[in-house]
């Protein structure tokens, strides 16, 4: 009788012993994050390797504002937007390099610029120096560990007639960035 209770104790206490192990390790695994596949896919240096964008000035397409104001045709208009857009798009060729620290550096442009970064929780948008006046705000068009094809709206304002008696005209543009690591 007494070699069983000695068995059934030391049974019991193995058993104890076997699940304050398993709970202490289990517990570990709750209280670590686990790793973000979407923080993990962006972090890098990624290149500009195309870039689309489609303007409006003063609440018009591109095409119909250049017809309009210059009196020509759309076909003809269509050669001053390719311009436009290729002029545009030699501002977007470069880099930037999103680090784990929550940081980035770009070169675009020949523009060195840093800050910092964050993610939302849905990880579909980054942030872009929060609460600065330079914030801005990329929806995540798409990601993998090598494609990032990202998505912003900007404004700039300019003077399009070059008459200083007339103010600047708002363009409107939605830049669509396909960035390869």
């Amino acid at each position: 009788m007494m070699k069983k209770f000695q068995t059934s104790l030391k049974f019991l206490l193995l058993f104890g012993v076997l699940f304050s192990v398993v709970t202490f390790i289990g517990c570990n695994d709750d209280d670590e994050s686990p790793d973000d596949p979407v923080v993990d896919n962006l972090i890098g240096i990624w290149t500009i390797s195309n870039v689309e964008l489609d303007a409006s000035i003063g609440g018009q397409s591109l095409l119909a504002f250049i017809a309009e104001e210059l009196g020509i045709s759309e076909a003809e208009a269509a050669l001053f937007e390719d311009l436009f857009n290729s002029a545009l798009e030699e501002n977007f060729v470069g880099t930037i390099e999103f680090k784990a620290n929550n940081t980035y550096v770009t070169n675009v442009g020949g523009d060195i610029d840093d800050g910092t970064w964050s993610l939302n929780s849905a990880g579909d948008k980054i942030t872009l120096d929060a609460g600065t006046v330079d914030e801005q705000v990329i929806d995540i068009v798409s990601l993998t560990a090598t494609m990032l094809k990202v998505s912003f709206d900007q404004t700039e304002y300019e003077d399009i007639d070059d008459d200083e008696m007339t103010p600047d005209v708002p363009i409107d543009m939605t830049v669509v960035l396909t960035l390869t690591k």
